[in-house]
């Protein structure tokens, strides 16, 4: 009988597998979702071409395979293959212009900003914008990014994040729009926990 026991040990560790290797049945590791970012006027005259620029977007595991456009005016979602769409309003008014990107494993993430289309032409800024807004060729742009990072510790805001190198609080709608780790507090994609107070903790 002693001359068995080598041999149920041995079929032991052979089905096992060697310390340290991953089950046998391991799946793929989860998929991480992208993230939406654009850029936009802040305003624009009725008829006037908007250029919309969605390079910022990323996705940390993969790529990205569409760019769905909402211009909330009435026409169809246009869906792109690359980052950037044009888009004239037919009418004055405020359009909030939301943006999904979805990346090559099917998750999708959102961005919006609003749009004000105004009967005449906005007039140059001149440097001087909105906060959060810049002046570039004589418009007001929502920012898309910003101060470089490599981690969340080199942002300054506790509310923003280090998202593809660049300091940020996403637009969202919900907690679904946001990332891992984020909620959606006051339109924007917050890091940390929720303290049950409408904060973080």
């Amino acid at each position: 009988m002693r001359g068995a026991a080598p041999i149920l040990v041995s079929t032991l560790v052979a089905a096992c597998g060697p310390a340290g290797a991953p089950p046998p049945d391991a799946g793929p590791p989860p998929n991480a979702a992208p993230w939406a970012r654009f850029q936009a006027p802040a305003r624009i005259g009725v008829g006037a071409a908007a250029a919309f620029d969605a390079s910022a977007s990323f996705d940390p595991d993969g790529t990205l395979v569409a760019f769905r456009w909402n211009f909330a005016d009435g026409s169809p979602v246009e869906v792109r293959g690359t980052p950037k769409v044009g888009h004239a309003f037919a009418a004055a008014g405020t359009y909030p212009v939301t943006l999904e990107v979805v990346d090559d494993r099917g998750a999708r993430h959102r961005a919006r900003h609003e749009v004000e289309v105004t009967r005449e032409a906005p007039a140059p800024c001149a440097g001087a914008c909105p906060l959060g807004q810049r002046c570039e060729a004589g418009l007001c742009w929502h920012e898309g990014s910003g101060d470089a990072c490599a981690s969340d510790a080199d942002c300054a805001d506790p509310d923003e994040g280090c998202y593809g190198g660049a300091c940020t609080a996403p637009e969202c709608q919900e907690d679904a729009d946001c990332g891992a780790g984020a909620l959606c507090r006051g339109g924007l994609c917050q890091m940390g926990t929720d303290s049950g107070d409408g904060g973080f903790g």
